[in-house]
């Protein structure tokens, strides 16, 4: 049975997400670019509008009235070409089907078809987990996916009695997935979740070990299925590499050297260089012998330094990333943690290091995914580190070449984010001085004066970096073709989190950080997210204020890139912001936009000089593309 809408909804979404992510050809003049971009998001407004009726109007209600088998198989074909391991049409989309399917066999007792898409929805909620957690941002469907795989899991009690062998294979992924789900929390909640976990790995090897189990399926890669659980708890090594020694808990340490062993000792028996790299296994292989009080602490150094001096700059493959990343904050780590951690030698010797990570980085080849966990992952380390050492343009430049820039409209929206920001510092500068007063150390309007260039540079900077979390998402919900769902929001809200990539050590930094995280506040405090942040406080209140408010300008009014939202006319957002003063928006930059002059400035803003944004931001891809083709030729 075929769904009469399948087709459609498929090739819609298809459509849809190769014309967001398509890379454009450098052959576009500035109205040709134009054309086509305005052609594009036109296109895909259509698209939106057209999937939107066909989920409320013909998939939801066939969800809510499955009524026979054949039914839940054609929604299940549906979700799997919406998402599986290796495609992601539409994760959001594919969950709502498979749990709808749940419901319907949870009702008529149909266990094969419950287990399957239980399995299905607990991996989607896994992968979104997973995402976050790389992020640095927990909580989302923690709950969902370790309820989903133990449900499933849960059947092994009747797994003699089950026919189906596709069924029994979902069992043992569900007993395994149960631990991986508590694995991707170990940062979170380690002492609590590691008593979970090792009983979940307990059941899960004991099960497999089982003869009378293992005699139903004897072609089932059992040993594959205990060497991955032994591969998660060694996973726990990055709890024990961040502590001390005498701080490191003696349990999860008897444990992962004991799965360190086991694994080492079946290398070929259980095929596990295909679930973990070679250069994995030699730092494991280190960080045991020093678990283990083997080697000293500077001995362990010693092989980190050996290893990521080997490392080759120019191997931009899954291994060579591994080495040349997180090799090197393996070994920073440990120099924090060594006792010469203040030493000026030890900083140098971060700095040098850091220098040649940078290096890679910036030469990372455009074909390398961007949305790859292990690669952003790094980022986030990279930029962590980074924010201490290097000048601050230069590490704006780093941030954003690995987030705006990968999606021409976010990038052009964070210059005219910082465009109009300019406009509204330089009139404020001029009419009210004294509402920068304590920023940049000015203690007074005229000081403020004085420090103006200081003051419209950190200002700028800081509306420049507001969307820089918007790594978090711009791969995935940014490539949806629908209305969004409540937990997709609150995914998007998770980019003004991303303060963490901000070490507040200067003022400029601490600026950023602020702007980040409080540009969805509301003035008045009462709305908006960040929810934990306190805007009301921030020492630069009035220049989040400033990017809220360009923020909501130039997102309302842009005609050229924006496929998901009408936009409307200068007067109108005006208007609003001044209907929401004192609320929503700051009352002086409300009545501020009154002014004649500076709303002229505004227009042009968002008019030509949209226009010419667009275009010096497609050249500047392209510049940097060539760039990167040049220097790793």
């Amino acid at each position: 049975m075929t769904l009469k809408f399948e087709s459609k909804l498929v090739e819609n979404i298809t459509n849809f997400r190769r014309l967001e992510s398509e890379t454009l050809p450098h052959t576009h003049d500035k109205a040709s670019l134009l054309f086509y971009l305005r052609q594009r998001a036109e296109t895909n407004a259509k698209i939106m509008a057209e999937n939107n009726i066909i989920i409320d109007q013909e998939l939801r209600p066939v969800l809510a009235n499955i009524g026979d088998a054949k039914t839940a198989d054609s929604l299940f074909t549906l979700a799997q070409r919406l998402y599986t391991y290796n495609t992601n049409l539409d994760d959001g989309l594919a969950l709502e089907i498979h749990k709808g399917i749940i419901t319907w066999a949870r009702t008529n007792g149909d266990i094969d078809r419950l287990v399957r898409n239980l399995y299905c929805a607990g991996y989607i909620y896994q992968q979104i987990l997973s995402l976050m957690v790389a992020r640095k941002n927990y909580g989302f469907f923690y709950e969902e996916a370790l309820d989903a795989f133990k449900e499933a899991a849960s059947y092994k009690s009747q797994y003699a009695d089950i026919d189906s062998r596709e069924t029994r294979m979902y069992i043992n992924r569900c007993l395994g997935n149960v631990y991986v789900v508590l694995t991707s929390l170990r940062g979170r909640d380690a002492e609590n979740t590691m008593h979970l976990f090792f009983d979940a790995v307990d059941s899960a090897i004991g099960f497999w070990s089982d003869e009378a189990i293992t005699s139903f399926d004897s072609d089932f890669p059992w040993a594959a299925f205990i060497s991955n659980a032994h591969q998660n708890v060694c996973g726990w090594e990055q709890i024990l590499r961040g502590q001390p020694r005498h701080e490191q808990n003696p349990e999860i340490v008897r444990r992962v050297c004991e799965s360190f062993a086991f694994l080492d000792a079946n290398r070929n028996a259980v095929n596990i260089n295909k679930f973990w790299s070679t250069s994995r296994t030699e730092n494991s292989r280190r960080f045991n012998k020093y678990f283990q009080g083997k080697i000293s602490h500077q001995e362990l150094i010693e092989e980190l330094r050996a290893a990521a001096s080997a490392a080759k700059d120019d191997d931009y493959s899954s291994k060579g990333i591994y080495e040349s990343f997180f090799v090197s904050f393996l070994l920073i780590n440990q120099l924090e943690l060594s006792d010469k951690a203040d030493e000026k030698s030890t900083r140098d010797e971060i700095g040098t290091i850091l220098a040649s990570v940078i290096r890679y980085f910036r030469n990372v080849p455009s074909g390398v995914s961007r949305n790859d966990i292990t690669f952003n992952s790094a980022l986030a380390s990279c930029a962590k580190y980074t924010g201490k050492l290097l000048d601050v343009n230069e590490y704006i430049d780093l941030l954003l070449k690995f987030t705006s820039y990968s999606h021409l409209p976010t990038y052009v929206h964070t210059i005219k984010v910082r465009d109009l920001t300019e406009i509204l510092t330089k009139y404020f500068l001029s009419n009210s001085p004294q509402l920068f007063i304590g920023i940049c150390g000015a203690v007074d309007a005229e000081d403020v004066i004085k420090h103006q260039d200081e003051i419209l540079k950190m200002t700028c900077t800081a509306a420049l970096c507001h969307d820089i979390g918007k790594v978090v998402y711009l791969d995935t919900i940014s490539l949806h073709s629908r209305k969004l769902y409540d937990f997709e929001f609150d995914i998007i809200k998770k980019h003004a989190r991303m303060d963490i990539l901000m070490q507040a050590n200067n003022e400029t930094m601490a600026c950023i950080a602020d702007v980040i995280t409080g540009h969805h506040k509301w003035f008045d405090g009462s709305h908006g997210y960040e929810a934990g942040f306190n805007n009301i406080k921030s020492n630069y209140r009035f220049i989040i204020d400033m990017v809220a408010v360009s923020d909501s300008i130039d997102a309302a009014t842009d005609t050229i890139g924006r496929s998901y939202a009408q936009s409307i006319s200068l007067e109108q957002v005006i208007k609003e912001i001044q209907d929401g003063a004192n609320t929503r928006y700051s009352p002086i930059i409300a009545k501020a936009l009154s002014n004649e002059h500076l709303a002229s400035q505004i227009r042009q803003c968002i008019g030509q000089g949209r226009e010419d944004a667009y275009y010096e931001a497609y050249l500047d891809i392209i510049r940097q593309k060539e760039q990167d083709k040049e220097e790793t030729v």
